[in-house]
């Protein structure tokens, strides 16, 4: 029997940066997840990066099984909701690229 690897062409999930500033999107000014959450407590700054790496894992296999952004109706910009983070990534060929990471109560970056 043939493993789905055979079968189905592997992709890369590229995390640009330190995982650990999921959601700075560039923007100096703004605090990455992990910080945000670290001030608190660093286990929970580093548990909540860790599950939403673990949420895109399966972009690798379905990099279409996120939605469309719907503040920007590009079909190559897509999302992953985990719990209250918006996980927004770009399609490049065979790349899925990890746009950024924010609360899902604030305002889509457009920045």
């Amino acid at each position: 029997m043939l493993g789905r690897e055979s079968i189905t062409p592997r992709r890369s999930v590229d995390f640009s940066g330190d995982p650990g500033h999921l959601g700075t999107s560039g923007n100096p000014r703004r605090r990455g997840v992990r910080a945000h959450v670290a001030r608190d407590s660093a286990h929970y700054g580093d548990l909540v990066v860790e599950l939403i790496i673990a949420a895109v894992e399966r972009l690798k296999d379905n990099p279409r099984s996120g939605r469309v952004v719907p503040e920007l109706g590009d079909e190559s910009i897509r999302e992953v909701i985990h719990g209250n983070y918006r996980i927004v990534y770009r399609l490049r060929r065979d790349v899925v690229e990890i746009a950024t990471v924010f609360h899902g109560a604030r305002l889509f970056p457009l920045d």
